[in-house]
């Protein structure tokens, strides 16, 4: 038996071919719970963001195929290299994560090291990836306007961003 969350099969149709992500966990319950909650972000406070600060998410699958229990995650193919410099890049980087934020999403884990949670989709745009560990969020440094406080102030009202900040040394929030 396979369960499918995602926008109903239109037959008869012809589309263009397009890449896919397929993101693909098998006999472990917490790595298919964890891809689970990334698909219910998905169709929830991430789906207005998706195809422009999220990749586009095409459907989850959950079954058994030879005894095991799979489960996988068809997305929007994005990809990690980019000609940007490394100032535009962070710019880029920091405009999504407060866009996210302002969508009342937080990642949870964009402080990797490595930036591995932001790629280039097709178009150029910039796209934010694994939402495992992610949540709704009522972000203060967002609903703070930025004329009343100092940035550090203002970004330690919120761990994600402040950190963000702090690595990058971010201006001030837009307003």
């Amino acid at each position: 038996m396979v369960e499918t969350y995602g926008p109903p099969v239109i037959t008869g149709h012809r589309i263009p071919p397009f890449e896919v992500a397929i993101k693909w966990v098998q006999n472990n319950d917490l790595a298919v719970e964890k891809l689970h909650h990334e698909a219910d972000m998905y169709a929830g406070l991430l789906h207005p963001l998706q195809g422009y600060l999220v990749p586009i998410c095409y459907g989850f699958f959950v079954g058994e195929v030879d005894g095991a229990q799979v489960a996988c995650l068809v997305l929007e193919r994005c990809k990690s290299s980019t000609k940007t410099s490394n100032d535009e890049m962070i710019q880029r980087q920091r405009a999504a994560a407060i866009g996210l934020h302002r969508m009342g999403v937080v990642h949870g884990n964009l402080l990797d090291s490595r930036g591995s949670h932001f790629l280039i989709a097709s178009d150029g745009s910039l796209r934010i990836i694994d939402f495992t560990e992610s949540k709704g969020h009522e972000c203060d440094a967002i609903s703070t306007p930025s004329v009343e406080l100092h940035p550090v102030t203002r970004y330690s009202k919120c761990d994600e961003l402040y950190w963000l900040h702090k690595r990058w040394a971010l201006s001030p929030l837009d307003k």
